[in-house]
């Protein structure tokens, strides 16, 4: 009896340590799935479905061992049946790459509910900040590359030195854009802004992830000081919305919630105020305001002027979409040219106007009661500093579709896992995280 005890006992851990390690495959994927320029954007037509063939491997393999919740596959699939909608209201506007584009979107958004109901939120928010502090790490040399010796950069960039894509890219990092090197630090993403707000979802997992994690202020630390190589003005902003209203979170974070800790109020403190002071010393958010901003290549207020123009314009065809919206077509494509609109930032109404109203009200509940219901253990004046912060992302990137942003809107309605959510001590997580 001893024996057979044993031998299920080294059977579930064996179990537990496979899916501790599927998981952190799966969130680091998600994550390279969000525009990463090699993976998500130049080979994403090959990659999604690896993507997709994870997710689903991953429910055969764990589904029997967890509680399958199906609140959020119901959510995607309202979401995806108003989709269909607005497909049918304007197919005939709409080229081949329009539509594979729609279906794409709709097939993240049951693809990602189905990985939310089965990995459950504390394990995919621990695997998210280990596998963003990973990038941020790999990125920080990088930059500094890229500041300090140029023709190292272009030598370390994959594609031919005119750069046939638009990025100059490596596996790892993306160096730049249209020939340029970039001394702003983007990660493996398409630009520094996106970056930065990988690393500001980061940021408010740490701090308020339910969940122990192993070198917690170390963490914090590398996120933070990435944050500043991107010299992001929506980044610096938020860090300073951040700081004071959630002061208190991280000095519990310095001090691993002893109030006695001397030394981690110190370094609680000290972070806090440097990196007010960081931010405040930069000039990116004064002269943001004046419409000026460091590109890389000079001072221009070229940044201030697009984003400025992309909500005005997004707001004039927000107010001509109606409820079916412009649709994904070639009509709303004309509509946006006219307006100069290039590449909206604004994802906050890019939404609105492609999808229409009701699409875009139905798509903002889920990710907002989502959010709401994944920060639960926060108090109202937290909730609505974080509400804000996403709000703001949403307005300065089209991130609305991306499979990090839909994952935080279903991971809190996936209860799959959730009491066998993986715990700082066990050698599940040391499989993958312990040397973070």
């Amino acid at each position: 009896m001893q024996t057979r005890k044993r031998q299920f006992s080294q059977t579930g851990e064996r179990l537990s340590t496979v899916k501790a390690f599927y998981i952190y495959v799966l969130v680091f994927a998600t994550i390279l799935m969000s525009k990463s320029v090699y993976f998500g954007i130049l080979n994403l037509s090959t990659y999604r479905w690896v993507y997709y063939a994870l997710i689903i491997i991953g429910f055969v393999m764990f589904w029997q061992s967890a509680r399958f919740e199906i609140t959020g596959v119901l959510r995607s699939m309202g979401l995806i049946a108003l989709l269909l909608i607005n497909v049918l209201f304007h197919l005939g506007d709409m080229t081949s790459s329009m539509l594979n584009e729609l279906i794409g979107f709709a097939l993240d958004l049951v693809m990602v509910s189905v990985m939310a109901a089965y990995v459950g939120k504390s394990s995919f928010i621990r695997a998210y900040v280990d596998c963003i502090v990973v990038i941020a790490l790999i990125s920080i040399p990088c930059v500094v590359i890229a500041n300090v010796n140029e023709s190292l950069a272009r030598s370390l960039v994959s594609n031919p030195f005119d750069w046939t894509t638009p990025f100059g890219y490596s596996l790892f990092y993306t160096w730049g854009i249209n020939g340029v090197i970039n001394v702003r630090n983007s990660g493996v993403f398409w630009e520094p802004g996106a970056f930065a707000g990988f690393l500001i979802v980061g940021i408010l997992f740490l701090l308020h992830g339910k969940a122990q994690y192993r070198h917690a202020p170390v963490k914090m630390l590398i996120l933070i000081i990435t944050l500043f190589t991107t010299r992001s003005t929506t980044g610096y902003i938020l860090l300073v919305l951040m700081m004071p209203v959630m002061y208190r979170d991280f000095m519990s974070l310095f001090t691993k919630g002893k109030k006695n800790s001397a030394f981690g109020i110190i370094v609680g403190i000290v972070v806090v105020f440097a990196s007010v002071l960081v931010v405040v010393g930069s000039g990116n958010i004064v002269d943001k305001m004046n419409g000026v901003s460091y590109l890389g290549d000079g001072y221009t207020n070229e940044s201030a002027e697009v984003r400025s123009a992309d909500v005005v314009n997004s707001l004039q065809l927000s107010m001509q979409a109606g409820i079916m919206g412009l649709g994904n077509t070639t009509s709303a494509s004309a509509a946006e040219a006219s307006l100069g609109i290039a590449d909206n930032s604004m994802g906050l109404l890019h939404l609105v106007y492609t999808y229409g109203w009701l699409f875009a009200l139905a798509y903002y509940y889920v990710f907002f009661s989502g959010l709401t219901k994944l920060f639960s253990n926060c108090n109202e004046k937290t909730l609505a500093c974080i509400a804000v912060i996403m709000i703001v992302l949403f307005a300065t990137e089209g991130l609305y579709w991306l499979p990090t942003y839909l994952a935080i809107a279903f991971l809190a309605f996936g209860n799959a896992g959730q009491t066998e959510e993986l715990q700082p001590n066990e050698p599940t997580e040391a499989a993958c995280g312990a040397l973070l």
